[in-house]
C-alpha cells in the first residue's frame, strides 16, 4: 500500500518598502525631455508619434452614416471607458 502525502501550500507574508512618491517639477520634467532627446538622436528609441483619426475600421463605420457619437460610445465600450 502506498502512502499518499498532502503537502499543504503555504502564505507567508514579505515585507514591501514603501516607495516615497517622486514629484514632477520643471527641472525633472526638463531633464527626462533632454534624456528621450539624447536617446532619440542615438537611434535608441524613436520619436513618440501622436496619432490622431480614426483606424480603419472605424472609419468604415462612421462612412456607413453612423453618427459621431456612436462610433466613440462603440470605442468606449470596446475599450471599457
Amino acid at each position: 500500500m502506498e502512502a499518499v502525502i498532502e503537502s499543504k501550500k503555504g502564505f507567508r507574508s514579505t515585507l514591501i518598502p514603501i516607495q516615497e512618491e517622486k514629484k514632477l517639477t520643471c527641472e525633472t520634467l526638463q531633464h527626462q525631455k533632454r534624456k528621450q532627446k539624447q536617446l532619440i538622436a542615438a537611434g535608441i528609441i524613436e520619436k513618440p508619434k501622436i496619432l490622431w483619426g480614426f483606424t480603419p475600421e472605424e472609419r468604415a463605420e462612421f462612412d456607413k452614416g453612423r453618427s459621431v457619437d456612436e462610433v466613440f460610445d462603440n470605442i468606449a465600450n470596446k475599450y471599457g471607458f
